[in-house]
């Protein structure tokens, strides 16, 4: 069960971010839940990011959860970015 959690800074969410991101399954479902702009499916993928993350630190919520996708999406859409400019 998820937990409301704590303010947690970015530079502490990052690693976290780093081992979610490792996770290619996971991270191809938020590319996918983002593109069809379907909030519920949104919604689902950010809890599973945040189960996930608990998986390796129990202290970890779903406020974590969701800042975590935030700075997932932001990695995407600069990788894309740049893969544009190449």
């Amino acid at each position: 069960m998820l937990k409301p959690g704590r303010w947690r800074q970015t530079e502490e969410l990052e690693p976290m971010a780093d081992k979610v991101a490792q996770n290619a399954e996971l991270m191809e479902r938020l590319r996918s839940a983002i593109a069809s702009e379907d909030h519920d499916r949104a919604q689902t993928i950010i809890h599973e990011i945040a189960l996930y993350a608990q998986r390796f630190d129990p202290t970890f919520g779903l406020l974590d959860g969701s800042r975590i996708a935030v700075i997932l999406l932001l990695r995407l859409r600069r990788s894309e970015g740049s893969e544009g400019t190449k």
